[in-house]
């Protein structure tokens, strides 16, 4: 973590936002990323375009009516950590949450 706060002090930029993943708030339902970096779910705008951050890790167990958006790499089936690719599909991922029913 400290690390990590040495990286994102060095950026050049008025505001820095941070939004959890799947490793860093769902174990412990958010609590220790709030802790750190604040809230998990949040609105702001900036140069004309309204930016919605949604949390739906730290409460995996979303219920029938609830809404859940599916922001991802879209068309890209892996993701890269320190240069090696894995395979991830945000697609497989929805329709195994959606448990094989249709999201439209």
């Amino acid at each position: 973590m400290a690390e990590f706060k040495t990286i994102v002090a060095d950026l050049k930029v008025k505001t820095v936002r941070f939004m959890p993943g799947e490793h860093d708030a769902s174990l412990d339902r958010g609590a220790a990323f709030k802790e750190f970096f604040g809230d998990t779910s949040y609105t702001f705008d900036h140069k004309g375009v309204h930016f919605i951050a949604i949390d739906n890790v730290s409460d995996p167990g979303a219920k029938i009516g609830d809404v859940v958006l599916i922001a991802g790499k879209g068309h890209e089936d892996y993701q890269e950590a320190n240069g090696v690719r894995a395979h991830f599909s945000d697609v497989e991922v929805a329709a195994a949450a959606l448990g094989g029913r249709s999201a439209g």
